[in-house]
Protein backbone atom coordinates (compact mmCIF):
# COMPACT_ATOMS: atom_id res chain seq x y z
CA UNK A 1 0.00 0.00 0.00
CA UNK A 2 2.83 2.36 0.81
CA UNK A 3 4.36 1.70 -2.60
CA UNK A 4 1.13 2.70 -4.36
CA UNK A 5 1.05 6.01 -2.47
CA UNK A 6 4.73 6.63 -3.13
CA UNK A 7 4.30 5.80 -6.82
CA UNK A 8 1.35 8.19 -7.02
CA UNK A 9 3.35 11.03 -5.43
CA UNK A 10 6.25 10.38 -7.81
CA UNK A 11 3.87 10.36 -10.78
CA UNK A 12 2.37 13.70 -9.68
CA UNK A 13 5.85 15.14 -9.25
CA UNK A 14 6.84 13.88 -12.71
CA UNK A 15 3.67 15.41 -14.14
CA UNK A 16 4.41 18.83 -12.63
CA UNK A 17 7.96 18.69 -13.97
CA UNK A 18 6.71 17.56 -17.39
CA UNK A 19 4.53 20.65 -17.68
CA UNK A 20 7.49 22.89 -16.84
CA UNK A 21 9.75 21.05 -19.31
CA UNK A 22 7.11 20.85 -22.04
CA UNK A 23 7.36 17.07 -22.37
CA UNK A 24 3.90 16.95 -23.93
CA UNK A 25 3.16 16.77 -27.62
CA UNK A 26 0.05 16.76 -29.73
CA UNK A 27 -0.67 13.96 -32.16
CA UNK A 28 -3.07 14.93 -34.93
CA UNK A 29 -5.68 12.55 -36.27
CA UNK A 30 -7.67 13.40 -39.39
CA UNK A 31 -11.45 13.48 -39.25
CA UNK A 32 -12.61 11.92 -42.52
CA UNK A 33 -15.97 12.40 -44.25
CA UNK A 34 -17.55 9.01 -44.85
CA UNK A 35 -19.33 10.18 -48.01
CA UNK A 36 -16.22 10.93 -50.04
CA UNK A 37 -13.15 10.19 -47.90
CA UNK A 38 -12.07 13.82 -47.77
CA UNK A 39 -10.54 15.33 -44.65
CA UNK A 40 -13.11 17.38 -42.73
CA UNK A 41 -10.72 18.53 -40.01
CA UNK A 42 -8.37 17.25 -37.35
CA UNK A 43 -8.41 16.13 -33.74
CA UNK A 44 -5.46 16.97 -31.49
CA UNK A 45 -4.58 14.24 -28.99
CA UNK A 46 -2.31 15.05 -26.05
CA UNK A 47 0.65 12.73 -25.44
CA UNK A 48 3.29 12.68 -22.69
CA UNK A 49 6.79 11.62 -23.70
CA UNK A 50 8.21 10.74 -20.27
CA UNK A 51 12.05 10.72 -20.26
CA UNK A 52 12.26 7.34 -18.48
CA UNK A 53 8.91 5.67 -19.12
CA UNK A 54 8.43 6.66 -22.75
CA UNK A 55 5.01 7.55 -24.11
CA UNK A 56 2.35 7.64 -21.42
CA UNK A 57 -1.24 7.45 -22.67
CA UNK A 58 -3.75 10.14 -21.67
CA UNK A 59 -5.84 7.58 -19.77
CA UNK A 60 -2.93 7.30 -17.31
CA UNK A 61 -2.09 10.97 -16.78
CA UNK A 62 -5.36 12.89 -17.31
CA UNK A 63 -7.08 11.53 -14.15
CA UNK A 64 -3.98 12.39 -12.11
CA UNK A 65 -3.85 15.89 -13.61
CA UNK A 66 -7.52 16.35 -12.72
CA UNK A 67 -7.09 15.17 -9.14
CA UNK A 68 -4.02 17.28 -8.38
CA UNK A 69 -5.22 20.48 -10.07
CA UNK A 70 -2.99 20.44 -13.16
CA UNK A 71 -5.66 19.86 -15.79
CA UNK A 72 -6.09 23.57 -16.58
CA UNK A 73 -2.35 23.96 -17.25
CA UNK A 74 -2.42 20.92 -19.53
CA UNK A 75 -5.44 22.30 -21.35
CA UNK A 76 -3.76 25.67 -21.86
CA UNK A 77 -0.65 23.97 -23.24
CA UNK A 78 -2.75 21.90 -25.66
CA UNK A 79 -4.75 24.92 -26.86
CA UNK A 80 -1.66 27.10 -27.36
CA UNK A 81 0.27 24.38 -29.17
CA UNK A 82 -2.69 23.51 -31.40
CA UNK A 83 -3.17 27.19 -32.32
CA UNK A 84 0.52 27.53 -33.22
CA UNK A 85 0.48 24.33 -35.29
CA UNK A 86 -2.73 25.29 -37.09
CA UNK A 87 -1.37 28.75 -37.92
CA UNK A 88 1.65 27.09 -39.54
CA UNK A 89 -0.51 24.72 -41.58
CA UNK A 90 -2.98 27.29 -42.89
CA UNK A 91 -0.71 28.22 -45.80
CA UNK A 92 -0.59 24.57 -46.87
CA UNK A 93 -4.09 23.28 -46.10
CA UNK A 94 -6.22 26.38 -45.72
CA UNK A 95 -8.83 26.61 -43.01
CA UNK A 96 -9.56 23.31 -41.32
CA UNK A 97 -11.58 22.66 -38.16
CA UNK A 98 -9.48 21.45 -35.25
CA UNK A 99 -10.78 19.72 -32.11
CA UNK A 100 -8.50 19.80 -29.07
Amino acid sequence: LRTVGTDRLQFESDLRRAIERREFTLAYQPIVRLEDGSVAGFEALLRWDHPRRGMIPPADFIPVAESCGLIVQLGLFAMQQAAEDLAGWQKQIGDAPLSV
